[in-house]
């Protein structure tokens, strides 16, 4: 198996949140099945975490698939963070199943980089991508920077950006977390090559959660 993670995050039955365009929760299940499956036939770790408690019993078990399921508001939380149970903003929710699947990533897995992914996207090739990362890079964001598709890090680093929105962000939205996030990485190490930016990616295309629109590239 490679000693890649990828976390595909899904939600199969949407809850109190805006701006979701594909709503019906038959069409959102086959779209992350495509994709999930597609996955499965590559070398990569995959932990699919959906916070709608659809545990996806479709999937085949096997050694390099591990599926997290639970509901979004029924989850334990310091007190700085409770407010992500009933945001209305369905990145902040993205942002708590990464975490949760990042701290529920199987003992017996050994791996070096780790990224995060919306799971309807599939990427042919992504290894080729993966391959290019400058040795001395720790973090990794798509091409547009100010997007949360795909991003990760290696093993030890990659906690920055995985870590939980707290309420000094409650009002921010998981695009401009994330990046000032990176912003903040760069300001105290001054060295502008731990940040490694992709060049536009192609993928299976597939249509927008948001909106109405068929995605080729993120």
């Amino acid at each position: 198996m490679s000693d890649t993670i990828i976390i595909l995050t899904t939600t199969v039955q949407i809850f109190n949140v805006y701006k979701v365009f594909q709503q019906d929760k038959n069409e959102r299940l086959n779209t992350y099945l495509d994709a999930i499956q597609k996955w499965l036939d590559t070398d990569f770790k995959i932990i699919v975490v959906d916070n709608s408690g659809y545990t996806f019993s479709e999937l085949e078990k096997n050694n390099s698939l591990h599926i997290i399921s639970y509901y979004h508001d029924n989850i334990d939380l310091p007190e700085e963070n409770k407010f992500i149970l009933s945001s209305i903003e369905k990145g902040h929710h993205e942002m708590l199943a990464i975490y949760h699947a990042y701290n529920n990533i199987p003992s017996d897995w050994e791996y070096d980089k780790i990224f995060k992914l919306t799971g309807r996207y599939f990427i042919p090739n992504f290894k080729h991508y993966i391959d290019n990362i400058p040795q001395e890079a720790l973090y990794y964001i798509q091409n547009r920077d100010v997007m949360c598709e795909l991003y990760g890090g290696r093993k030890d680093n990659v906690m920055e950006l995985f870590k939980l929105p707290t309420i000094k962000n409650k009002r921010q939205i998981s695009e401009t977390i994330k990046k000032e996030r990176i912003e903040e990485i760069l300001k105290k190490t001054n060295n502008k090559n731990i940040v490694y930016k992709f060049p536009k990616i192609s993928v299976d295309p597939v249509i927008k959660g948001s909106r109405n629109t068929i995605m080729t590239k993120i």
